[in-house]
């Protein structure tokens, strides 16, 4: 791919969250450059598991990796940092990273629905990072 796409990652932790955050926005930082804008940090309840606070983020860059590129990329984030389908089965969810848009495509409808999407999202569209979808 040439030119380059806008690209929006949800972020998800429930376990030692501030750790698997910062590292994963470390290797988000260095899979999209330093153009990446990262929002705030908010506390979510578990959406569908019994287990402790989430902490969230979206992460808005630009790349011209194309997308299964990304999506390997970021499966490979998660794999370093520990996280499993066995724990995640069991509601374990060191680092769960989504691609929520990549160039005009919108993936995970479900999530745009949730209210602290559309909150870090205003916050973002609000600080000027993120021009209307």
């Amino acid at each position: 791919m040439d030119k380059k796409v806008r690209i929006i990652i949800v972020f998800g932790s429930n376990i030692n969250q501030r750790y698997h955050m910062e590292n994963a926005e470390n290797m988000i930082t260095k899979l999209l450059g330093d153009g990446v804008v990262f929002s705030k940090r908010i506390w979510t309840k578990p959406i569908g598991l019994v287990s402790d606070m989430f902490l969230n983020r979206l992460a808005v860059g630009y790349t011209n990796y194309e997308i299964m590129k990304v999506e390997r990329e970021l499966k490979n984030i998660e794999y370093s940092l520990g996280s499993t389908n066995t724990e995640r089965h069991n509601g374990i969810v060191k680092i769960d990273l989504d691609i929520l848009l990549f160039d005009n495509q919108k993936y995970h409808e479900k999530d745009w629905e949730r209210d602290y999407i559309k909150r870090l999202m205003k916050e973002l569209s609000d600080k000027g990072e993120l021009s209307p979808l």
